[in-house]
């Protein structure tokens, strides 16, 4: 799909669920309500993402989507989640995609993956009360309803965090870390035709090397506190 094209589709489908927030197209749940917000954590490799996005879900009691999200999408077009893995990844073999086109099931390609997740990133949203870690949350759910934070910390720092989770030398943690942060890099630009690293895309960025996990899970339940306070005067 050609990037034209795909921003057209983003908005398109942005627009509706905004749509249905405001009460139209026939829904009448929303009048009257209160925004229902989640939180989207954009992260550096290394940068703890998966423990502070659990650790926020345990405070606020909210469903956490980190891998579970490529797992419910892989359920939805019945594929193997390692295949959407290898089509983040840019690693699906030219044989894996001529298996799929000749296949009888379901296609799968860059395409109608990323159909599905700003769809179902989009619907999950629309019903709030869920923290996204990665997968271009932050720049798929609308901003007045959603508390966007950046994890980031020093490259020692996310190599040594690494090393520990995976077991690998310096070496190769560091060409994981740098190799990992040039995919997703890539794949924001590529896909939401923005820079993962510029703050002005975020409410809150976090150097996760100067506060533990609790108390960034903390500072983020704090903001996004006093967000919906600051929506709801308005």
């Amino acid at each position: 799909m050609a990037v034209r094209e795909w921003t057209d589709h983003l908005v398109q489908a942005l627009a509706r669920v905004n749509a249905r927030h405001r009460g139209e197209s026939g829904d009448e749940a929303w009048p009257g309500k209160p925004p229902a917000f989640s939180i989207a954590l954009s992260r550096l490799t290394g940068a703890l993402g998966t423990s502070v996005g659990r650790a926020v879900g345990e405070r606020l009691s909210w469903t956490v989507y980190d891998h579970e999200l490529l797992e419910q999408i892989a359920h939805d077009m019945n594929v193997r989640v390692g295949l959407l893995e290898g089509i983040e990844q840019k690693q699906v073999s030219w044989i894996e995609e001529m298996m799929e086109a000749f296949a009888t099931g379901p296609s799968v390609n860059e395409q109608s993956y990323l159909n599905h997740l700003v769809g179902t990133v989009l619907s999950l949203g629309a019903r709030g009360q869920c923290v996204f870690v990665g997968r271009g949350a932050a720049h798929v759910l609308p901003p007045a309803r959603t508390l966007r934070v950046h994890l980031t910390a020093p490259l020692d720092f996310r190599i040594s965090a690494i090393r520990r989770e995976k077991g690998l030398s310096r070496a190769e943690a560091k060409e994981f870390v740098e190799k990992t942060d040039r995919r997703r890099g890539q794949f924001i630009r590529d896909n939401f035709l923005a820079d993962m690293r510029d703050p002005a895309r975020y409410d809150l960025t976090l150097n996760v090397a100067r506060y533990s996990v609790g108390n960034c899970a903390e500072l983020i339940v704090d903001a996004l506190r006093r967000l919906e306070v600051a929506v709801a005067a308005r």
